[in-house]
């Protein structure tokens, strides 16, 4: 469902003949893609969780964990902006929002990214 809304949204952009159409549709390859970067984030620094303090010094794991956390935070601040220039586009090309959550709340910005890459990864085409 969510692919069908993006291949919409890239219809309504390609068939505008927008001023901008290449930029518009880099912008909304690089904002799903943040989906992934965000999820990659979160893989990262929960298999390092995992594992870490068996390998690294307290010292070392601390700090490891801080730099691994920073980057997860920035990911998840890049999403946000993200899934808003989604819904802006879909705003300049007239067409229903993709997210419908609280751009607000992190916790559903987060689920979304996650929804996204689920069914990227279900239905790609090989």
């Amino acid at each position: 469902m969510l692919r069908e809304k993006f291949n919409q949204l890239t219809e309504a952009i390609k068939s505008s003949g927008a001023e901008f159409l290449r930029d518009d549709l880099t912008t909304l390859e690089d904002s799903i893609k943040q989906c992934g970067e965000y999820i990659k984030a979160i893989n990262n620094m929960e298999a390092a969780i995992t594992t870490a303090r068996f390998r690294m010094e307290p010292e070392d794991h601390r700090a490891y964990i801080m730099q691994l956390d920073n980057t997860r935070r920035l990911e998840h601040n890049s999403l946000i902006v993200s899934v808003r220039v989604i819904n802006r586009l879909c705003s300049i090309y007239r067409i229903e929002p993709i997210y419908k959550g609280d751009l607000e709340n992190r916790i559903q910005v987060a689920e979304f990214a996650k929804s996204v890459v689920d069914e990227m990864f279900d239905t790609r085409q090989m």
